[in-house]
């Protein structure tokens, strides 16, 4: 290669870098620390910053296009920081975003420590925040919910019923005669992940009270954190050291560690022979289903960001303290166990964005309590 050549090649990239006026997207199995921005040119738009495990992954990819779609119709400027759960990871991801000039940041947290450090952080910054995906536990997380409460610039939080969820999975499986039920998170002390393991004890528990001959049982917890990989190995674990299973439950993650399950269990020639429920759903849930190699999953939850999305804008236009409240979501999970379930829930959810533009700007003129019942009603499209 001449040096004319090598210059010119230099000078190109060197002009594409500097024009893209960002830095590249970075996935969740890469470094912490970048950040994507992107829905509106206005330089002057509001920019808000969204901090989740994963923008590319089945559940947070879709999380994301809606979110575009929302942001173009009412002007505001998308900024994206993936933290992948790693360690100090939602802490970076959110001081990221407020470097980057965002005035509101929706945040999918790891444990109610996070969230007292992004408080914090806001509020000294003077930044907007809400939790998507999650809750502050005002028993269990006390100290954190009353620094919340106490915060200008907390707004609330969008989360689902976790415990009910883990209730249902776990019934589905023992409808079906299973007994002996390997469990799979993607990382322990997560909060969601530590309320949908309540649901499923409690769930066998109560079956175990009521059929004294006829008891059930669930493994320790295995972790296979966000992706495939990690997902093939702990399903092995449990495959070889869990006497006996006869059902998984993929705790979510995102929808790649299903994937995961599914090809470890595969591999060992255990399609069929071994129930798989669990939430989030993957882009072939309906063929999974009618294969029987997915015998039920809850998820779906692909708005969820949108709503604390809706809330933090709202905040951010408006100015006001919400110091001595903690504004509260509630979005409904669809739970999927036939073709028929799920097809009707892609037709409306998947195959479309669920909202028109007209909608987008309604829902950005909603307070909290406006918001929190037309997420409800979300269950009436399914």
């Amino acid at each position: 290669m001449t040096r004319k050549l090598l210059g010119i090649i230099l000078i190109f990239t060197l002009t594409l870098v500097t024009l893209s006026g960002c830095k590249a997207f970075v996935g969740e199995n890469e470094a912490d620390g970048e950040t994507s921005e992107g829905a509106t040119e206005d330089p002057d738009a509001i920019r808000i910053g969204v901090a989740l495990w994963s923008s590319n992954d089945v559940l947070g990819s879709r999380c994301k296009e809606i979110l575009w779609e929302a942001a173009e119709t009412i002007g505001v400027k998308l900024v994206f920081s993936d933290h992948g759960f790693r360690d100090g990871g939602v802490e970076r991801s959110c001081n990221e975003l407020i470097e980057a000039g965002c005035s509101g940041i929706v945040v999918c947290n790891f444990n109610d420590e996070d969230m007292s450090r992004v408080i914090e952080a806001c509020d000294d910054a003077g930044v907007y925040v809400a939790q998507s995906f999650r809750m502050i536990d005002e028993i269990d997380g006390s100290n954190v919910y009353e620094l919340a409460k106490a915060s200008r610039y907390y707004v609330g939080n969008v989360h689902e019923n976790e415990i009910e969820n883990g209730k249902r999975l776990v019934g589905i499986l023992l409808d079906r005669g299973d007994r002996n039920i390997g469990l799979m998170g993607w990382k322990a002390g997560d909060i969601a992940w530590e309320k949908r393991c309540e649901g499923y004890r409690m769930a066998i528990d109560t079956w175990n009270t009521l059929h004294h001959t006829d008891q059930a049982r669930l493994s320790e917890p295995v972790y296979g954190g966000i992706d495939m990989d990690g997902a093939v190995e702990a399903t092995n674990e449990l495959l070889e050291n869990f006497a006996g299973i006869d059902a998984l439950i993929v705790g979510g993650g995102g929808g790649e560690p299903m994937v995961g399950a599914l090809s470890a269990i595969n591999a060992a020639d255990k399609t069929g022979f071994i129930d798989v429920v669990g939430t989030d759903f993957v882009d072939d849930l309906d063929d999974r289903i009618k294969d029987g190699t997915i015998i039920g999953e809850s998820g779906g939850s692909f708005c969820d960001p949108l709503f604390a999305f809706m809330m933090v804008y709202g905040a951010v236009n408006s100015g006001e303290s919400f110091e001595g409240k903690v504004c509260e979501i509630r979005y409904p999970y669809m739970y999927a166990t036939s073709m028929q379930d799920y097809r009707e829930f892609e037709e409306k959810m998947v195959d479309q964005i669920p909202f028109t533009p007209e909608e987008f700007i309604e829902l950005s003129q909603m307070d909290p309590e406006g918001l929190a019942q037309k997420a409800a009603s979300m269950e009436d499209l399914w």
